[in-house]
Protein backbone atom coordinates (compact mmCIF):
# COMPACT_ATOMS: atom_id res chain seq x y z
CA UNK A 1 0.00 0.00 0.00
CA UNK A 2 1.28 3.40 -0.94
CA UNK A 3 1.53 6.17 1.61
CA UNK A 4 1.48 9.70 0.19
CA UNK A 5 1.91 10.79 -3.36
CA UNK A 6 4.68 10.12 -5.86
CA UNK A 7 6.56 13.30 -4.92
CA UNK A 8 7.03 12.07 -1.37
CA UNK A 9 8.42 8.79 -2.65
CA UNK A 10 10.95 10.67 -4.79
CA UNK A 11 11.95 12.80 -1.81
CA UNK A 12 12.42 9.63 0.28
CA UNK A 13 14.61 8.08 -2.41
CA UNK A 14 16.67 11.29 -2.66
CA UNK A 15 17.15 11.33 1.11
CA UNK A 16 18.32 7.69 1.03
CA UNK A 17 20.74 8.46 -1.82
CA UNK A 18 22.13 11.50 0.03
CA UNK A 19 22.71 9.31 3.06
CA UNK A 20 24.74 6.88 0.98
CA UNK A 21 26.84 9.65 -0.57
CA UNK A 22 27.80 11.39 2.63
CA UNK A 23 24.98 13.81 3.17
CA UNK A 24 24.71 15.22 -0.33
CA UNK A 25 28.41 16.00 -0.76
CA UNK A 26 29.34 15.28 -4.35
CA UNK A 27 32.48 15.69 -6.43
CA UNK A 28 31.42 19.17 -7.57
CA UNK A 29 33.94 21.15 -5.51
CA UNK A 30 36.82 18.72 -5.88
CA UNK A 31 36.04 18.12 -9.53
CA UNK A 32 36.08 21.83 -10.25
CA UNK A 33 39.45 22.14 -8.49
CA UNK A 34 40.96 19.25 -10.43
CA UNK A 35 39.51 20.58 -13.69
CA UNK A 36 40.94 24.04 -13.00
CA UNK A 37 44.37 22.62 -12.25
CA UNK A 38 44.31 20.53 -15.42
CA UNK A 39 43.33 23.60 -17.44
CA UNK A 40 46.18 25.66 -15.95
CA UNK A 41 48.59 22.79 -16.67
CA UNK A 42 47.36 22.69 -20.25
CA UNK A 43 47.95 26.43 -20.65
CA UNK A 44 51.47 26.11 -19.21
CA UNK A 45 52.22 23.25 -21.60
CA UNK A 46 51.00 25.26 -24.60
CA UNK A 47 53.11 28.26 -23.48
CA UNK A 48 56.23 26.09 -23.14
CA UNK A 49 55.69 24.63 -26.61
CA UNK A 50 55.25 28.07 -28.18
CA UNK A 51 58.40 29.39 -26.50
CA UNK A 52 60.38 26.33 -27.62
CA UNK A 53 59.19 26.73 -31.21
CA UNK A 54 60.02 30.44 -31.25
CA UNK A 55 63.51 29.81 -29.86
CA UNK A 56 64.09 27.00 -32.33
CA UNK A 57 63.00 29.23 -35.20
CA UNK A 58 65.23 32.12 -34.14
CA UNK A 59 68.25 29.80 -33.79
CA UNK A 60 67.48 28.33 -37.20
CA UNK A 61 67.50 31.75 -38.84
CA UNK A 62 70.81 32.79 -37.30
CA UNK A 63 72.48 29.46 -37.89
CA UNK A 64 73.58 27.71 -41.03
CA UNK A 65 71.56 29.69 -43.58
CA UNK A 66 73.72 32.81 -43.53
CA UNK A 67 73.87 35.15 -46.49
CA UNK A 68 77.02 37.15 -47.34
CA UNK A 69 75.45 40.27 -45.83
CA UNK A 70 74.78 38.32 -42.60
CA UNK A 71 78.44 37.32 -42.46
CA UNK A 72 79.51 40.94 -43.04
CA UNK A 73 77.14 42.13 -40.30
CA UNK A 74 78.47 39.49 -37.92
CA UNK A 75 82.09 40.46 -38.61
CA UNK A 76 81.29 44.14 -37.97
CA UNK A 77 79.60 43.13 -34.72
CA UNK A 78 82.67 41.08 -33.79
CA UNK A 79 84.95 44.04 -34.60
CA UNK A 80 82.83 46.29 -32.41
CA UNK A 81 82.93 43.74 -29.58
CA UNK A 82 86.72 43.47 -29.86
CA UNK A 83 87.08 47.26 -29.84
CA UNK A 84 84.85 47.47 -26.77
CA UNK A 85 86.85 44.71 -25.06
CA UNK A 86 90.11 46.49 -25.82
CA UNK A 87 88.74 49.74 -24.39
CA UNK A 88 87.78 47.94 -21.17
CA UNK A 89 91.19 46.26 -21.07
CA UNK A 90 92.97 49.62 -21.54
CA UNK A 91 90.86 51.14 -18.78
CA UNK A 92 91.66 48.31 -16.36
CA UNK A 93 95.36 48.64 -17.13
CA UNK A 94 95.23 52.41 -16.66
CA UNK A 95 93.52 51.98 -13.27
CA UNK A 96 96.18 49.50 -12.21
CA UNK A 97 93.77 46.59 -11.84
CA UNK A 98 96.03 44.38 -14.00
CA UNK A 99 99.78 44.39 -14.54
CA UNK A 100 101.64 44.76 -17.83
CA UNK A 101 102.05 41.01 -18.42
CA UNK A 102 98.32 40.38 -17.97
CA UNK A 103 97.52 43.38 -20.19
CA UNK A 104 99.77 42.23 -23.02
CA UNK A 105 98.55 38.62 -22.79
CA UNK A 106 94.88 39.57 -22.86
CA UNK A 107 95.46 42.07 -25.66
CA UNK A 108 97.17 39.40 -27.75
CA UNK A 109 94.23 37.04 -27.13
CA UNK A 110 91.74 39.66 -28.27
CA UNK A 111 93.62 40.61 -31.43
CA UNK A 112 94.00 37.02 -32.68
Amino acid sequence: MMYGNGFNQLADRRRDFDGLCGGGFTMGGIGMLIGGLLFIGFLVLITILIVALVRRGSMHHTGMHSTPSDVANNSSINNAAIANSLAILNERYAKGEINQDEYLGKKADLIK
